[in-house]
């Protein structure tokens, strides 16, 4: 099967596992972004299929300026757009720098609205695709961003109070939120411990004590509103 060259726009960090594993599976592509020197018209002479690796906001305005992108196949990497005319194919994964090795990124699960048409027009494309509707986008990103990113906040901030006043080690520190993880993983309804589901109201209180000047007291009062600590915690009774 002879595959034309694609061209990828972008050198983010999604780009470059996506690269990497399509030159582990020996498909023809190039690169292109806006540092480079080769003008965009003859960086997609000759491909079929371009990837819009580009910041959701500028997907629509890029291709109505570049003309030179009419005729092909293009698929956009949003979790929360839909387009016109252009493919919606999200990776359902946090890339934040870490190598994603090749046999890594075959697994990742992608979510399109249509994805009868990325298996015809990437038939090479082996991982599996999760079909959503157009509407269904911004909730499903929303989500998206909030299992991902939230926790990593939170692990941020605490990592710099636990390590830098109290000197625990970050080892001990990681593998602690480690712990929590696979907790979560092994049973999500009852990884959920501490005064919360003990409803020590005792610790309760010292916490927001401690907490009133700090930028973490309106984090922790947000997930002390009964209706979510309830239902969270009916669930780990189960």
């Amino acid at each position: 099967m002879t595959i034309k060259p694609i061209l990828i726009i972008g050198g983010g960090r999604v780009s470059a596992p996506l690269r990497d594993y399509l030159k582990w599976r020996k498909i023809p592509h190039r690169l292109y972004h806006r540092r480079q020197k080769t003008p965009l018209e003859k960086a997609a002479k000759g491909a079929a299929v371009v990837f819009l690796l580009i910041k959701d906001d500028l997907i629509a305005d890029f291709v109505r300026t570049n003309p030179c992108l009419k005729g092909k196949k293009l698929i956009h990497f949003s979790g929360s757009q839909s387009f016109k005319n252009i493919l919606g194919m999200h990776p359902f994964m946090s890339f934040s720098g870490r190598k994603i090795m090749p046999r890594e990124y075959e697994k990742i699960h992608f979510v399109s609205e249509n994805p009868a048409e990325i298996r015809k027009c990437l038939p090479w494309l082996k991982n599996p695709i999760v079909k959503i509707k157009p509407n269904d986008k911004p909730l499903y990103h929303a989500l998206c961003c909030m299992g991902s990113n939230f926790p990593v906040i939170l692990w941020t901030k605490t990592l710099e109070k636990l390590s830098g006043k109290f000197h625990i080690p970050r080892k001990a520190i990681f593998d602690y939120y480690r712990a929590s993880l696979e907790n979560f993983i092994h049973n999500p309804r009852k990884s959920l411990t501490g005064p919360l589901v003990r409803k020590d109201e005792g610790t309760i209180k010292s916490h927001l004590k401690v907490l009133r000047k700090s930028e973490f007291l309106n984090i922790y009062s947000a997930f002390l509103q009964p209706a979510a600590l309830t239902k969270q915690m009916s669930r780990s009774k189960k």
